[in-house]
Formats: structure tokens, C-alpha cells, sequence
């Protein structure tokens, strides 16, 4: 009988590491709420004598500086800590060094890697040109974030702006292979022309609150990533190995009412030459609107290893709910940022670097500024 204990051992031992592990996590956090308790350090309404205007993505470096892009000048400003101008840069336009559209941009070491239609662009920290690298229509739209230098996160468009992406891969831009997370290859006879443009007017427009997507997050040596549609992420390492995945089960997502989506399309301008009327198409938008939001819109790396879930709640504009986990998945706490009088948060929404948070925000009154935070309260300091 020792004998067969020992062997049914050995072989729970040599199974059991191969199945990644799973936490189940009720809907409410092991340690309650958390207050961030934020204090602001500045504020700033324009970079030098250029006015906030459309800030389409900002992210921090580890050094403090801010790298922000506002699309109506369609300029990079880069700012100090302080929030004060360094330098600006970037032209539009096909040539070298220049951008069609900038649909997404993130900061890999020493380099900007700046996404554009059919190229991706790398540029030095201080704004010069390094190289451009083309892409074959759709590896270049908006990809969720760059493991390194060649190696990014996307998925896969689908012509269908109402269906969620089918798939989720890392592509290897020098390979020129891909890595599927979820969801296989599409045969070359069946695979779409470029969606951009419509990918394009999504950003920032609550995509990811109101529609089934993928999200994904680069949290150290891992890749956190998963449909939001149910609350459900998993952990892989750079290959491609799931190393655990986390839920929060009972959750109810938040309800998007009609007046909500009467003011999303209010706020959309349309032109059309011949076809349906511009109020046909807001007719149609608003009728192909869920009445649920999808149960989270971002994955983000939080002080000493935990995970920050932004809870997505398309309606509620002027403040943010996160959800924070352990590395290991496991329910810790829920936090509620909220913003009294601003009537929304734009751009990228709240971003947390160290023991601060930035964001912009826009007045009742449709003034807008750039503000800084410092998190009296950061959770696992």
C-alpha cells in the first residue's frame, strides 16, 4: 500500500505543475476598501503657449517625464515632473520620420514606438527619428502594448465593429510570426482589408466599457490579458506559457442607460454624401449599443507587484473604480477615484506611476487640464 501511496504521489506531482492554477475570487475584496487619499501637486491647462486640446494618450516615464500626445496639434509634448514643456515634436504626413495617423504609441526602454497605418515608428527619447519598420495592413492597428522593440500585442480586426475580436497574438515584427494566445490563424482567402480608420474613431470613445474585447497588460516578467467579457484574466510568461489566470465571480456589470447613449453619439459629428442621413446613423449606433458595460477596461502594474483591473462603467465619466490583486490573482481590495465638478476624464483615463497618478480632465464648463496626484495612501508600500 506504501507503495501505491508513493506512486500515485509521484505522478499528482509530476501532473499537477503542468495545469496552470486557477483563483476563484467571490466578489468582495479580502481587505475591503482602499483609499488612495490623492492630493494634487499641479495642474496645467496647455504645454507652453499650445492650449490642451484632443489628448489622445499620455504615458510616464520611470524618470517622471510625460510623454503626451494631443491629436488637433497632432504634436508630442514632452513635459518634466513638474508638468513644465521640454520639447515637442512629430509632423504629418508619408515620409521619413513623419506620421499618417498615430494611433497608439508606447515608451520600450529607450525608444517611442509609435504605431501608424502600415508602419511602426521608433523614436529616441528626445524626439529624433531612429527607423520606421512596415507592416504588412493590419499588424500596425493599434496594438495593445510592445513586449520589446519587435515583439507587440494585438488582435486580430474583424469587419464587424459590433463582434468582439477573434483573437489575440504576440507578432514578432522581425520574424514576422505570430504567437496565438487565443484564436488561430485566419487562411490568406479570408482575411479582411485594413479597418483603421474604424479602429481609429473607437479609441477613447468607451470601446473596451461597452464592447467584448480583449485587454492585456505587460506587469513585469508577465503578460496579463483576457477577454472582459466575463472577469476573467490570465498570466503568461513572454512565450506564451499561462502560468495562472484570476476571476471575480458574481459580479454584475454596470448598466448603460439610453440617456448615456444619446450623449456618446450627441457628441459625434457626421458628414455624408449621399446614403443614410447623419440622424439614421446616430439611430443606428445608439440601437447597436449593449445596455451592460463589459466588466473591465484596463490591466495595470500597481506598487510592489499588485495588480490594478480598472472596473469599466461606461457611464460614470468623472471617476474611476479598480479593483486590486495580489501578483497571484487573489481579491485584495476595491478602490473608488472620483473627481467632483469635472464633467469627464479623457484620454487614456487614470494613469498610476510609483506613488503617483496623472489624468486629464474636462470642466463643466469644457476647460481642460492636465493634472498631477500624489498618493498619500499607495497599497502594498
Amino acid at each position: 500500500m506504501k507503495h501505491i501511496i508513493t506512486f500515485f504521489s509521484l505522478v499528482f506531482f509530476m501532473i499537477g505543475p503542468l495545469c496552470p492554477a486557477v483563483v476563484t475570487n467571490p466578489d468582495k475584496p479580502l481587505n475591503g476598501n482602499w483609499d488612495f487619499n490623492p492630493g494634487k501637486i499641479w495642474e496645467i491647462e496647455g504645454y507652453g503657449d499650445e492650449p490642451l486640446a484632443m489628448v489622445q494618450k499620455f504615458i510616464v516615464h520611470d524618470n517622471g517625464d510625460i510623454y503626451l500626445f494631443d491629436r488637433r496639434h497632432f504634436t508630442f509634448f514632452v513635459l518634466d515632473e513638474n508638468g513644465k514643456l521640454k520639447f515637442s515634436f512629430g509632423r504629418k504626413g508619408e515620409g521619413p520620420g513623419e506620421i499618417k495617423i498615430m494611433l497608439s504609441f508606447f515608451l520600450v526602454g529607450d525608444t517611442l514606438v509609435v504605431s501608424d497605418m502600415g508602419k511602426i515608428h521608433y523614436f529616441g527619447l528626445d524626439g529624433k527619428f531612429k527607423k520606421s519598420v512596415p507592416t504588412t495592413s493590419t499588424i500596425g492597428v493599434a496594438p495593445l502594448l510592445f513586449i520589446d522593440e519587435n515583439r507587440l500585442v494585438k488582435t486580430r480586426i474583424v469587419p464587424d465593429l459590433n463582434a468582439a475580436p477573434e483573437a489575440l497574438e504576440i507578432f514578432n515584427l522581425t520574424a514576422n510570426t505570430s504567437l496565438y494566445l487565443e484564436g488561430e490563424p485566419v487562411p490568406d482567402d479570408k482575411k479582411q482589408a485594413d479597418r483603421g480608420i474604424m479602429v481609429l474613431i473607437s479609441i477613447g470613445s468607451g470601446e473596451f466599457e461597452r464592447k467584448p474585447g480583449f485587454v492585456a497588460g505587460k506587469i513585469g516578467d508577465k503578460l496579463l490579458w483576457g477577454k472582459n467579457d466575463p472577469y476573467l484574466i490570465k498570466a503568461c510568461d513572454f512565450s506564451g506559457k499561462e502560468q495562472f489566470s484570476f476571476s471575480v465571480e458574481g459580479r454584475k456589470g454596470k448598466k448603460i442607460t439610453q440617456e448615456y447613449k444619446e450623449k456618446v453619439v450627441a457628441r459625434m459629428n457626421f458628414q455624408t454624401n449621399g446614403g443614410p442621413s447623419p440622424e439614421e446613423i446616430k439611430k443606428r449606433l445608439i440601437d447597436s449599443m449593449p445596455d451592460q458595460s463589459t466588466y473591465f477596461s484596463q490591466v495595470e502594474a500597481g506598487n510592489n507587484g499588485l495588480i490594478y483591473v480598472y472596473v469599466a462603467d461606461a457611464v460614470r465619466e468623472n471617476g474611476q473604480e479598480i479593483d486590486i490583486f495580489s501578483s497571484t490573482g487573489k481579491y485584495l481590495y476595491h478602490a473608488d477615484i472620483s473627481f467632483p465638478g469635472a464633467a469627464r476624464i479623457l484620454g487614456n483615463g487614470v494613469v498610476f506611476k510609483g506613488d503617483f497618478l496623472y489624468l486629464v480632465l474636462e470642466q463643466e464648463s469644457g476647460d481642460l487640464s492636465f493634472q498631477k496626484y500624489r498618493i498619500k495612501n499607495p497599497p502594498g508600500s
